[in-house]
Formats: structure tokens, sequence, C-alpha cells
């Protein structure tokens, strides 16, 4: 590994710890806000998720749909 690749990896760990305790202390000092914001952002997570699901379901053809999964092809 490169001093580059090292020192880019290191930058990358110390920048999500500094932003891992800034969160934690918006959560500790704002508990309602943040449990309202938790609750939005799952929400909408689970709305594109739902959306991404159906909409996968109508552009995939039927027989993969119901196919049984890892089914071993005959020789």
């Amino acid at each position: 590994m490169g001093k580059k690749k090292i020192y880019g990896i290191k930058r990358e760990i110390i920048f999500m710890a500094i932003a891992l305790i800034i969160m934690g202390a918006v959560f500790v000092i704002f508990p309602a806000a943040s449990a309202v914001t938790i609750c939005y952002i799952i929400a909408a997570a689970l709305c594109v998720w739902g959306i991404t699901r159906l909409a996968g379901y109508f552009r995939t053809s039927r027989y993969v749909i119901i196919q049984v999964p890892f089914q071993e092809e005959a020789s």
C-alpha cells in the first residue's frame, strides 16, 4: 500500500470520527428533534426502497419472479 493511500484512509477515519462525535452531540442536545429526524430519514428510505421494488416488479418478467433460486439447469 502506498503512503498516499494510507494517508487517505487515515484522513477518512479521522473525518468519520469527527462527524460521528458531532452527530452524537446533536442527538444528546436535541433528543426530540433527533428522534423525529431519524424517523423521517428511515421513512424516506423505506419509501424509496418500496418504490424501487415495485418498479422492479413491473419491469421484470413474471417467469423470473416465480423461478426458484439456485435451481440447477439440466445438462
